[in-house]
């Protein structure tokens, strides 16, 4: 007969699935995706079907190229898959050992907390620390992108039980709005932002040895005074002038604080008829921290001391008022003579 019938016995290629890819890149053998859709491709005989499996069900028959190669993209659905090819040729060999992945359900990052060296700061608070914690949750072993506003601080991994945990160091003197952005799946971020602000304080103290008021400003009242042997000496020689402001400085204050003013103060007029040297303290604003204080003629040193919050966070001033007006002259026209020393205002902590 002509012609010849002729035809090719070829060797079966065993079937494999040599990747898993989603959005992100490749799935690993026994990874996780957050996508609904993965590309699975593989090697079969030219031009053959395989039959992609899903453990015993069915998914898709692609076909391979002329070189062997086959695609196929395929939904899913949150759970584990096992995936084979199954060989729909020669003697119907099966790809081995099953491509295994999970889709997982992305959980949308959490900022559970922020804690500093004296426990949590609150949503909205305060911190004097230059590092804070920042604890929060994610899809297990996953990283999320812990951001201020818009600029990245850092990319903490998530562990096996979707906690993940950040040291954030060199904290600058300003407000915070902390956010964490997961870098799988959709991106969802925590919301709403972790707020808070980051306050300077050094406490003040003032006690006058290297000859100066240091940050203290001198008013009106303190004209004839003098800094001399570690304190602020006033012989008020002068017969009036003397009320009024004697010292004052500007302070960041902050809600939720408590804060210390104190000071020394001497009545060192020689007559026991001379006029006391009196003294108050209170904010620019008229708050009071200290009440008006007449100051024994004993030539002893008295210190005054008081406690105070503010109700909002700001620069205040505290002004150190003098209520004596006289000096100069002798007996009761006279006296009004004190030096003061060591003025401090700290935090209570």
């Amino acid at each position: 007969s002509t012609p010849p019938r002729t035809f090719t016995v070829a060797q079966a290629v065993t079937p494999t699935i040599d990747n898993v890819t989603d959005s992100k890149g490749p799935v690993l053998q026994g990874g996780i995706t957050f996508d609904r859709n993965v590309t699975v491709t593989g090697t079969a005989s030219p031009n053959q079907k395989v039959r992609l499996r899903d453990g015993n069900t069915t998914l898709h028959e692609p076909t391979a190229n002329a070189s062997g190669v086959w695609t196929q993209v395929v939904r899913l659905t949150v759970k584990a898959y096992s995936f084979t090819a199954l060989a729909l040729y020669g003697d119907g060999s099966e790809s081995t050992p099953p491509r295994t992945f999970t889709v997982a359900q992305a959980v949308t990052p959490t900022i559970t907390n922020v804690t500093d060296s004296k426990g949590t700061v609150v949503q909205g608070g305060i911190t004097f620390d230059r590092n804070v914690t920042v604890t929060g949750t994610a899809s297990p072993n996953q990283k999320v992108r812990l951001r201020d506003g818009n600029n990245t601080l850092h990319e903490p991994t998530a562990n096996g039980s979707g906690v993940w945990t950040q040291v954030v160091s060199g904290l600058a003197v300003k407000a915070y709005s902390l956010t964490a952005l997961a870098l799988y799946g959709d991106g969802p971020e925590s919301t709403p932002p972790r707020t808070f602000a980051v306050e300077a304080w050094a406490d003040s103290f003032t006690d006058f040895t290297d000859g100066t008021t240091g940050r203290w400003l001198k008013g009106a009242a303190g004209f004839q005074g003098r800094v001399t042997g570690g304190v602020f000496h006033n012989d008020t020689t002068a017969a009036s002038g003397h009320s009024g402001l004697l010292f004052s400085q500007s302070f960041r204050f902050v809600v939720g604080q408590t804060y210390s003013f104190s000071y020394r103060v001497r009545n060192f007029s020689p007559l026991t008829n001379n006029i006391p040297p009196i003294f108050s303290v209170s904010f620019s604003s008229g708050l009071q921290i200290l009440p008006v204080y007449s100051v024994p003629r004993t030539a002893q040193w008295y210190t005054q001391t008081a406690t105070f919050t503010v109700t909002q966070s700001m620069d205040h001033t505290i002004q150190l008022m003098s209520h004596q007006d006289r000096g100069g002259g002798s007996g009761s026209d006279g006296g009004n003579d004190y030096q003061i020393d060591d003025i401090t205002v700290r935090m209570v902590r």
